[in-house]
């Protein structure tokens, strides 16, 4: 299993997925009009710490893909 983070640059948002995610599994590109997506992370830990670098004002994990896991 794989994670990987949607950095939206209009909302300030980081946001950890697995790479299964549907949101993942059915994006167009890795780079949007708004941001892009990162890859390459073999845990969640590594993920949010990724998030967190990227500086952004909200970082958080997908309500669909990982529902009940806290950033911390």
């Amino acid at each position: 299993m794989g994670y990987v983070v949607y950095v939206n640059h209009p909302t300030s948002t980081a946001t950890v997925h697995r790479v299964e995610c549907r949101f993942y599994r059915h994006r167009v590109a890795n780079r949007t009009r708004n941001g892009h997506w990162q890859t390459g992370f073999d845990s969640v830990d590594e993920a949010i710490a990724y998030a967190h670098s990227t500086r952004k004002r909200r970082v958080r994990t997908c309500s669909v893909c990982l529902a009940g896991h806290t950033v911390r």
